[in-house]
């Protein structure tokens, strides 16, 4: 007789529990071929058409945005690490530099900041399609077809997952090796392969990808497979432990060759300063950095654009929990598991750490899979609930997904309906108007960075004094960004020079505000 697999054994430990998810079956119905492939390629399609509507101008640039696409220009020119002013870059690893390189080679650059970080706004867009197909793919194997449809549906209409993807982010790219790795385990999981090392390697390798794109992606990789070989309860324990090795091996081997480069203290301080961010020590951008607005306030002044995705957030974090304790198989827990890492990653930088919003997007992606799992469950009954609860679970479900579907569907028509391009408008008036070599002053590093390319002479705003030993012609202001705290210049620095200025351009954006440019008819006034 054989003897029963790691599967196979956990399965029956799972039922017969409050709160418990069961199933009828031991593995969702197969798809037929002639079903399945058209409703992929309809999928595909709708994620790519939903982002590249707008994809110039549905978001305004964010900081990091031309900084990565100076970064990717930097590898291919042929500097790894990349070099930011003269200085390598050592603060994330070079994968999503790489890539961008890469893509480079395929795409019409023609040094023109703003023009090159829309094609590299292109190029996330396959990353895009490529995980609301693993998406798709994990919740196939985990609920069945009509769940994985409509959590495939959901991330192509997300407002945060849109923003997030129509930026140049490394996020996008270094989630996408995620879900790959994170599928593939889940088939090792259901035994579903009898290559079984092979496979785990592969696992390994994707999570490595992961890692060397940005390697806080070892939080809910590496360390989610260190706990399934201590537990030993998921996939056996040598398994778990390649998956985990693999990684930490990549990303040693990188922190070697840049040693070896002679990078060893230039790296070593970047991690150092990386690593008290990460904890909280040294908190210099983010929602805890000092004077900046707290992210409470920034989640309800979007809410009613976001809302919808921090809804599904909250609800997906429950749902991977009950996942983690109470799943109806092995294969749910690994992906209980990943959004319960995920959320812890998350929970403490927004309590305690740097965190920045697009760090939601680690979290978001296994909570949408997480949810769509359970509501399977709920809407077939498969779960222990008390008799009045489960009478009430389809039309719990059917109501939260028509919330979550109307706030997303009505968030992406008010952004494409009213574009959000302050500050690239703001860029392209003073190229357009001002003579090469004219000294442009700038409060933010997103000013300073888009005039690159340009022709024009970017001047960091000083106090007045300093001012007048190198006098500008022009200043360019974004309103939220100095009144949020995020530029070094203050309010009535600014305000001083403004007062001596006079507005020639200005444009209201969601993002920013009003971004201004101010000529100064008499530069030695300053």
């Amino acid at each position: 007789m054989k003897a029963p697999s790691v599967y196979d054994r956990e399965r029956t430990s799972f039922v017969s529990r409050p709160w418990a998810l069961t199933t009828r079956r031991d593995a969702p119905r197969p798809v037929a071929r002639n079903l399945l492939w058209p409703v992929v390629a309809t999928l595909a399609a709708a994620v790519f058409a939903l982002r590249f509507t707008g994809l110039g101008t549905a978001y305004d640039a964010f900081i990091d945005e031309p900084f990565y696409t100076q970064m990717g220009a930097s590898v291919a020119a042929g500097h790894l690490p990349p070099l930011n002013f003269g200085t390598p870059f050592l603060l994330h690893p070079p994968g999503f530099f790489l890539l961008e390189s890469l893509w480079r080679e395929v795409v019409p650059v023609d040094g023109d900041l703003y023009h090159d970080m829309i094609l590299m706004r292109l190029m996330q867009q396959p990353f895009a399609v490529a995980t609301a197909l693993l998406l798709f793919g994990l919740v196939l194997r985990l609920a069945g077809f009509v769940p994985a449809v409509v959590a495939a549906a959901l991330f192509a209409l997300d407002a945060f997952i849109l923003r997030q993807n129509g930026r140049v982010l490394i996020e996008t790219a270094t989630v996408a090796f995620v879900m790959a790795g994170y599928l593939l385990l889940i088939r090792l999981a259901e035994g579903r392969t009898r290559r079984r090392t092979l496979v785990a390697v592969g696992v390994g390798s994707l999570f490595a990808a992961a890692v060397l794109t940005k390697d806080m992606a070892l939080l809910i990789t590496g360390a989610p497979m260190a706990v399934i070989a201590v537990r030993s309860s998921v996939v056996r324990r040598s398994e778990a432990l390649i998956a985990a090795l693999i990684p930490v091996a990549a990303y040693l081997t990188y922190a070697l060759s840049l040693v070896a480069g002679g990078y060893g203290g230039a790296f070593w301080s970047a991690k150092t300063s990386g690593f008290a961010r990460l904890l909280g020590a040294h908190v210099v951008t983010g929602f805890n950095a000092p004077g900046t607005p707290s992210l409470a306030g920034v989640l309800w002044s979007q809410a009613s654009f976001y809302g919808g995705s921090y809804l599904l957030v909250g609800l997906g974090t429950l749902a991977g929990l009950l996942l983690l304790v109470r799943p109806a198989n092995p294969a749910q827990r690994i992906l209980g598991l990943c959004t319960t890492a995920a959320a812890l990653m998350t929970g403490y930088n927004g309590l305690f750490g740097t965190f920045e919003e697009h760090f939601l997007y680690f979290l978001e992606l296994p909570a949408l899979a997480a949810l769509a799992v359970v509501g399977a469950h709920l809407w077939r009954h498969e779960i222990t609930l008390p008799p009045r609860l489960t009478a009430a679970a389809k039309p719990v479900v059917a109501t939260a997904l028509v919330v979550l579907f109307g706030l997303n569907a009505v968030s992406w028509e008010r952004t494409r309906a009213t574009p959000d391009n302050a500050h690239q408008l703001a860029v392209q008036w003073l190229k357009d108007h001002a003579p090469a070599g004219t000294k442009v002053a700038w409060t933010d590093e997103l000013t300073e960075y888009g005039l690159q390319g340009s022709g024009l002479v970017a001047v960091r705003l000083d106090k007045p004094d300093r001012m007048a030993r190198e006098p500008a012609t022009y200043l360019v202001t974004c309103e939220k960004i100095i009144d949020q705290g995020y530029s070094f210049a203050s309010r009535s620095r600014v305000d001083w020079f403004t007062h001596r200025s006079t507005k020639v351009f200005s444009h209201v954006g969601r993002s920013y505000g009003e971004v201004a440019v101010y000529r100064t008819a008499d530069p030695d006034s300053w």
